[in-house]
């Protein structure tokens, strides 16, 4: 459980950034989660997976994060073409990749950065920027 360190002066900062740093239901995966760990890697599309504390919910992350200039892909991942800039991705992952117990069905999935309930669905899809991400918990209960 790692503090959050800010290289900024923080009583310059704007709203939007006041909300990502005081964000509760994000800040409680950095402090109440286990089992935290990549999920996907597809070319710039990453899904990072973990466990809710003291429940069975799961908290999963997307993102849509192309290697910067100069830099290589990682393992079998292309070398990008600085000719051809980045662009968006939808990012998705199956419900089915996040190994729920069998007696557990979804019940909604919500949007930690936009603070709304999304409803239950068998795919967490989003359209992402570059160098953008989209964390979610998805609640579930008994069949």
């Amino acid at each position: 459980r790692s503090p959050l360190i800010i290289w900024a002066n923080l009583p310059d900062n704007d709203d939007f950034t006041l909300q990502l740093l005081t964000n509760d239901e994000v800040l409680k995966i950095n402090q109440h989660s286990t089992n935290n760990h990549e999920l996907m890697h597809d070319g710039s599309q990453y899904a990072w997976v973990a466990d809710a504390e003291n429940s069975s919910n799961k908290y999963v992350a997307l993102f849509n994060a192309p290697p910067g200039p100069g830099r290589r892909g990682r393992g079998t991942n292309p070398v990008p073409d600085p000719a051809t800039p980045p662009g968006p991705l939808t990012v998705s992952v199956p419900i089915s990749k996040l190994e729920l117990d069998s007696s557990l069905k979804v019940t909604k999935i919500r949007d930690l950065w936009a603070h709304k309930d999304l409803g239950a669905s068998d795919t967490i899809s989003v359209e992402l920027q570059p160098h953008q991400s989209a964390v979610f918990e998805v609640q579930v209960g008994r069949k």
